[in-house]
C-alpha cells in the first residue's frame, strides 16, 4: 500500500468516523450538561421559594403576634372604662351603642400603636405580610377574643 492510498484511507476514517464520533460525543456531552445544570437551576429555585415561603410564614406570626399584644392591651384599658359604664348604668349592662364605642375605641388605639407604613393601604407591609387577611376582621375576632378571656378572668 502506497502513501497516497494510506493518506485516502485515513482521510475517509477520520473524515466519516471520527469527526461524527467526536460530534456525537459532544452533543451527548451537552445534553447531560444542559440536563444537569437544569437539575441544579431548579434545585435552587425550590430551595429559594422554600426559603421565602418560610419567612413569609415567619413574618406573618410575627406580625400576628405583635397585632394581638395592642389588641389585648387596648382591650384591657377598655375594660375598665367598660366597668365603669356599667356602673354608672341602672341596668348594671353595656348599651350596643357603649360596646361598639368601646371596640372602635380599641380599634382606633391599635391604629393609632401601628406605624403608617403598616397600615398603608394595599401598599402597606401589614397587607403584603398578611396577604388576604383583613386587618379589620382580624382585630374583631381579636378583640372578642380578649374581652372573653378579660371576662372569665
Amino acid at each position: 500500500m502506497d502513501e497516497n492510498t494510506f493518506q485516502t484511507i485515513m482521510d475517509i476514517i477520520v473524515g466519516n468516523i471520527l469527526v461524527p464520533g467526536l460530534m456525537i460525543i459532544s452533543g451527548a456531552i451537552l445534553v447531560i450538561a444542559k440536563n444537569f445544570a437544569d437539575r441544579i437551576t431548579k434545585s435552587v429555585v425550590e430551595k429559594n421559594e422554600k426559603e421565602a415561603m418560610k419567612n413569609q410564614m415567619e413574618a406573618t406570626q410575627v406580625m400576628y403576634g405583635n397585632i394581638d399584644s395592642l389588641v389585648e392591651a387596648a382591650v384591657a384599658q377598655n375594660m375598665i372604662h367598660a366597668e365603669e359604664l356599667k356602673e354608672a348604668s341602672t341596668d348594671g349592662k353595656l348599651t350596643e351603642e357603649e360596646i361598639q364605642d368601646l371596640q372602635s375605641t380599641a380599634k382606633d388605639i391599635v391604629y393609632e400603636m401601628l406605624p403608617d407604613c403598616l397600615v398603608d393601604g394595599e401598599t402597606g407591609i401589614m397587607q403584603q405580610i398578611l396577604g388576604s387577611i383583613d386587618l379589620e376582621v382580624l382585630m374583631n375576632s381579636l378583640i372578642e377574643k380578649h374581652v372573653m378571656k378579660n371576662r372569665q378572668q
